[in-house]
């Protein structure tokens, strides 16, 4: 019988798409933001075994998306904005892949993301 330990490597971490508005700006939304993205219990976003972690929003405002993507900003290493969704939800908050057709929010929304924010 051979008694072997079993790692396993994780390459790249990402999570599923996070509402940018429910998440960190209506402050009210504590249980969504706990389910989304709990990192007081390190179920997401903890430093030694999360990494490289990507988030992903869906998101059709440039400084709501900042806002949520700057209160995650410590506990990731990129953010992805979800531009393919074909959901019912998406086309009724205007998001996924029913911003395609509006290339400038989308560069908006990608612009948002490049300035630094210290």
């Amino acid at each position: 019988m051979i008694n072997a330990k079993v790692r396993t490597y994780v390459y790249i971490s990402f999570l599923l798409c996070i509402h940018y508005y429910q998440m960190f700006t209506d402050s009210g939304n504590k249980v969504y933001r706990l389910s989304a993205f709990n990192h007081l219990l390190n179920e997401e976003g903890n430093p030694l075994t999360d990494r490289p972690l990507i988030v992903q929003f869906c998101a059709n405002d440039p400084g709501q998306l900042l806002t949520s993507a700057l209160a995650l900003q410590n506990y990731c290493d990129a953010i992805d904005l979800n531009l393919g969704c074909p959901q019912d939800i998406a086309k009724r908050g205007r998001y996924g892949s029913f911003l395609q057709d509006d290339w400038e929010l989308i560069e908006q929304l990608s612009q948002s993301q490049l300035l630094p924010h210290n």
